[in-house]
């Protein structure tokens, strides 16, 4: 349970990779977490069949992961993967409940066309503003995990989420 509460203290900068512990049971359950609940997201934001949310979701992470593991090695940093992924993966299911939280509500509250429609930006806003959130949270990451400056581990996340942007984006063409 301490675990959790680390990943949630990620995502507000008061804690830091390495304060999560190195096991790889927290690694496969923040996994196991994580996919179930970004095809959920996918499923919700776009006009995709639940099976093809599945593949995203899945190929997504895997392909973050494999980047995470391949800028660790190239850096000889590779015995800190666990924890980082750990870190990665924990801080994204902390942060994106809070954004399932906010689509629900706003879907019952108002359903999204209405509300949309009595405030036609503000879902924008709020989305724009999870995704800087993220953004942010995962410079705070990587620049543990790199031992670099805060400089470096912003152009870094910028670089592994644009990449894998692409990456998606050339695999499912309907994305962009």
């Amino acid at each position: 349970m301490k675990q959790f509460l680390i990943a949630g203290d990620i995502c507000l900068f008061t804690s830091a990779p390495q304060d999560l512990k190195y096991s790889k049971l927290w690694f496969l359950l923040f996994l196991s977490l994580l996919v179930p609940m970004y095809t959920i997201v996918l499923y919700q934001m776009q006009t995709v069949s639940f099976q093809v949310a599945i593949h995203q979701a899945g190929y997504s992470v895997l392909l973050i992961l494999s980047l995470l593991a391949a800028g660790l090695w190239f850096s000889n940093k590779s015995s800190r993967f666990i924890q980082v992924a750990s870190a990665l993966m924990g801080s994204a299911v902390a942060a994106g409940l809070f954004m399932l939280i906010y689509m629900y509500l706003m879907t019952v509250t108002y359903g999204f066309d209405g509300f949309e429609a009595k405030y036609p930006t503000f879902p924008l806003k709020m989305i724009g503003g999870f995704l800087a959130w993220n953004f942010a949270i995962l410079a705070h990451i990587l620049r543990h995990a790199f031992s670099k400056g805060i400089f470096f581990a912003m152009g870094l996340s910028f670089l592994l989420v644009f990449s894998s942007w692409r990456i998606m984006a050339a695999a499912w063409p309907f994305i962009s």
